[in-house]
């Protein structure tokens, strides 16, 4: 896992100083501490941090091919570089490393860009041609590892961070009014491409972004599949062959020359993935889990905490706790967002980077659960949302009855009854500072009601590329495409300020894929005995009837006592409203009040109301301070 840096300079502008290119760089130090490199042809500028995972000895970077046309930069881990290393023999290539870095190179200068349909991994790579200056920028197809690029006075940059693109002398760093909306509402830090800078992007999952000064071009080598298919087998066969497939995919990810941990939470998805981590590896594996510390403490009965040293105890790993304090929260909280330059994702973001300091003593890789959640419909509620809005635009189905119990379940989920949109729908379902509140809180320059409507629109158009398929199933396509890219950018940043590297399994791309594959009521649907199967989504959750994740909770009861695997969705355990509410509440209403930058960007008056919020809203203060806290880090 590494950090990489490249700089093309335009014809008529001169190459950055070396001095400046390594600082650049070592604002990476965190993603590659175990080594550094700098190359330079010509107006073609590389660096690279590097943390030693694979052949330890080699692959320093950047890299030159064999045949020298090509230098690369690249972060990252290829799990089948053997099935691709025995190609490259086949075609009368040897190699001289144990290093995934050298099959890469190898493999673009005999392949080309068709080499990417060969890579089973998670990577962020550039490839350099060193005779036209010609650059091609890929990022795996789930968006595992981060790529950002930006074009500034002529020159062509891009790197693992926002950070080392912002040190470039002539970057003149200005907020992104409407990604800053976006962050507001889904707690999500891009916009499509767009990030909270203006003028860096970041490539999407799937893209490879071609550059040969002065054009840019971008397309997709891969796209998630949109639409269930007709199966041949039925449930338990196909949870059989889904078993099978997540043996394979976790032997692949344990590959590694330093020891490997777990993050472990105690859910199906972590309890499951210990579970085939210990069948495949044969061995103990130290296990961590992680939160927040409540004064005075809570009956952690149910907790993750609980299940994760259940878990833990039955396959006798190497188990223990990372508990933190408000008062380290909060310090933990304020010095990732300065690693990061960026608001944070979620709250979770601080309990698992103290959960990869506290690894990264035991181990260089960990393993985590995510992507299950996306590619098996665990979220009972999102995933069953696309019913409401169908339910919605039908409801003379109904007797006068259920049409007013459902339409009463509506607005109390969403706020309303009637959706213009499916992405109105999914933005009232999925959203935290609505946009009418928004238009209050911002001065009135730096919101508009474009912005709105661009956003609205953005995800209509992701909505309609999945063409003429079943509502609930365009919904799990959003989410693997939008929220699982969050997830996983949520996890690379946490784990890698902590030098550590995160490895996801369940985000494997072929796992994806045959997950999308699976008939739909394989992945949710309504338990049996429900006779209300009108009601919104919320109401059927809290009756207990939506069955998420079926065919994975079935391969866990084979694999585990049932209690482990048949627990309801929780997350890491964080007292987030409550600290937000009186630990935290005096230095809260300090920096809505008192910052320079939130009254220059916000209404002041606005933020006096915000920090008086009851309880119930408390997790307003979350995207604002998180706001607040990047801008007076990058801006003052």
């Amino acid at each position: 896992m590494c950090g990489i840096l490249g700089i093309i300079t335009g014809p008529n502008g001169d190459s950055l100083d070396e001095s400046r290119v390594l600082k650049m760089r070592d604002t990476m130090e965190d993603r590659g501490p175990d080594g550094a490199g700098f190359f330079r042809h010509s107006n073609i500028t590389l660096a690279h941090r590097r943390l030693a995972i694979r052949d330890i000895a080699h692959g320093q970077q950047p890299w030159i091919s064999q045949n020298g046309k090509y230098a690369f930069v690249y972060n990252g881990e290829i799990y089948n570089d053997d099935e691709i290393a025995k190609s490259l023999s086949e075609n009368g290539i040897q190699l001289h490393t144990n290093c995934d870095t050298e099959v890469l190179a190898e493999a673009w200068a005999l392949w080309g860009k068709k080499c990417i349909d060969k890579i089973r991994g998670m990577f962020a790579f550039a490839a350099i041609e060193l005779s036209t200056g010609k650059a091609w920028l890929v990022r795996d197809r789930v968006g595992m590892k981060p790529l950002f690029y930006a074009a500034i006075d002529g020159d062509f940059i891009f790197a693992s961070s926002v950070a080392a693109i912002r040190m470039h002398p002539r970057f003149t760093s200005q907020p992104n009014f409407a990604a800053i909306s976006h962050y507001l509402q889904t707690l999500r830090i891009t916009l499509g491409r767009d990030t909270v800078f203006q003028g860096i992007s970041t490539l999407l999952p799937g893209e490879i972004v071609t550059f040969q000064y002065p054009d840019l071009n971008s397309d997709f080598y891969w796209v998630p599949p949109t639409q269930a298919t007709t199966s041949n087998l039925g449930f338990e066969d196909a949870a059989t062959q889904l078993g099978e497939s997540l043996k394979h995919t976790v032997q692949q990810h344990l590959k590694s020359d330093v020891n490997v941990g777990m993050m472990m939470s105690g859910g199906v998805d972590s309890n499951t993935l210990a579970t085939l981590v210990r069948q495949q590896s044969g061995n103990k594996m130290v296990g961590v889990c992680g939160g927040g510390i409540d004064n005075p403490p809570t009956n952690e009965a149910g907790s993750d905490f609980e299940f994760a040293r259940s878990c833990a105890s039955h396959l006798d790993f190497d188990y223990s706790e990372v508990r933190i304090t408000s008062e380290q929260y909060l310090d933990s909280w304020q010095a990732l967002v300065g690693k990061l330059e960026s608001p944070l994702a979620t709250p979770t973001d601080t309990i698992i980077f103290n959960i990869a300091k506290h690894l990264k003593k035991f181990c260089g890789v960990a393993l985590g659960g995510e992507g299950a959640d996306e590619a098996f419909c665990g979220y009972a509620i999102q995933h069953w949302s696309g019913n409401d809005f169908d339910r919605a635009q039908r409801t003379n189905e109904l007797n006068e009855t259920q049409q007013a119990e459902f339409r009463n379940g509506l607005n109390q989920q969403y706020g309303q009854d009637k959706f213009g949109s499916l992405a109105e729908h999914y933005l009232s379902s999925n959203g935290l500072i609505p946009w009418s509140a928004q238009k209050a809180l911002f001065r009135p320059e730096y919101f508009s009601d474009d912005i709105p409507q661009n956003i609205t629109s953005h995800y209509q158009q992701m909505f309609d590329s999945h063409g003429d398929i079943p509502t609930a199933e365009k919904y799990a396509g959003v989410l693997i495409s939008v929220n699982l890219e969050s997830l996983l950018r949520r996890l690379d940043t946490a784990t890698m300020a902590a030098s550590l590297e995160a490895r996801v399994p369940f985000a494997d791309h072929v796992v994806i894929e045959n997950a999308v594959k699976l008939p739909h009521d394989y992945k949710i649907d309504l338990a049996p005995g429900e006779k209300s199967t009108w009601l919104n989504s919320l109401a059927l959750s809290q009756r207990g009837s939506l069955r998420s994740k079926r065919i994975l909770r079935s391969v866990a009861s084979g694999l585990m006592p049932t209690a482990l695997a048949q627990r309801p969705k929780m997350s890491f355990p964080t007292p987030l409203p409550r600290w937000l509410s009186s630990d935290w509440q005096p230095w809260i209403k300090d920096k809505l009040v008192s910052s320079d930058f939130a009254k220059t960007l916000f209404r002041p008056e606005a933020l006096a109301e915000v920090a008086n919020f009851p309880d119930g809203l408390s997790l307003w203060k979350w995207p604002l301070i998180n706001t607040i806290i990047w801008g007076e880090q990058c801006f003052d």
